[in-house]
């Protein structure tokens, strides 16, 4: 979700790199 853009800034680009990721970010740990 957006929150994950928001909270992990710093790793956009990751997130931007393999957009799987940023599903994974949005799953409760």
């Amino acid at each position: 979700g957006d929150g994950a853009f928001i909270r992990d800034e710093a790793n956009i680009t990751l997130v931007a790199d393999s957009p799987l990721r940023a599903l994974l970010i949005d799953l409760p740990v």
